[in-house]
């Protein structure tokens, strides 16, 4: 429950990761002519198995998002139904 200073620090290397990773993403999509997402890079880059690979990852890692946000959101949403005393 009490993380002290260390959440600051976490946050400070999280920050810096994405830093360094739309740096990297900045770089790899000036070198192509076409604009695109991580799909079209893999498949330019590598081909069409490593660009499928990524394409699946990206669903799953969706889906995955989705369903965590929808779960949490319906947490608040049967709070807010309680602080209005709605059964």
């Amino acid at each position: 429950r009490e993380a002290g200073p260390a959440i600051i620090i976490s946050f400070g290397l999280a920050a810096a990761a994405c830093i360094l990773n739309a740096l990297c993403y900045a770089e790899m999509s000036s070198r192509f002519a076409v604009s695109g997402s991580a799909y079209l890079y893999t498949i330019l880059a590598f081909g069409e198995f490593p660009a499928l690979l990524v394409g699946i990852n990206l669903l799953f890692d969706y889906h995955v998002g989705a369903a965590t946000i929808s779960r949490s959101m319906s947490v608040y949403f049967v709070k807010m139904l309680n602080g209005w005393h709605v059964q």
